[in-house]
């Protein structure tokens, strides 16, 4: 169940080291990109079969299914901290179970068949550019 706790932006902490890539890859579409009438909330890094995915940030598992709708794949959400969430989906392996405690760097799944990581990251339920919070490009 999802709380109201609102976060300050501030409070998430966004200095270079509070989070990091969820794959290795090129982003191949960009967080407000549209592609057939629909808006990406989101970023897709194109990354190979099999590649790890791992946490960007240490929380708990509150989703590791394949029922998402819509997701094309099985999708992985970690909960930070209350009001901050990061979505990792089209994966094809999942390694964690709800409930599950996760380090940050930890493998928590594998990229799937659609060569293609879509991850997101949610204020207060509501998606942001993971850009923003993800260190620069260059230092990965």
């Amino acid at each position: 169940k999802k709380t109201s706790t609102y976060v300050s932006p501030a409070s998430i902490g966004r200095p270079e080291g509070s989070f990091i890539w969820p794959a290795k890859g090129n982003i191949i579409s960009y967080y407000g990109n549209e592609k057939n009438g629909l808006r990406n909330t989101g970023i897709d890094i194109r990354a190979g079969l099999g590649q790890d995915v791992v946490a960007v940030r240490g929380g708990f598992v509150v989703t590791a299914t394949d029922a998402t709708e819509g997701s094309g794949g099985k999708v992985v959400v970690i909960e930070h901290q209350p009001g901050l969430d990061s979505w990792y989906g089209h994966v094809g392996e999942i390694l964690v179970n709800k409930g599950n405690k996760v380090r940050q760097g930890q493998v928590i799944a594998r990229v799937g068949n659609q060569p293609i990581l879509h991850f997101k990251i949610f204020v207060n339920d509501r998606p942001v550019d993971p850009l923003q919070y993800l260190p620069s490009f260059e230092k990965r």
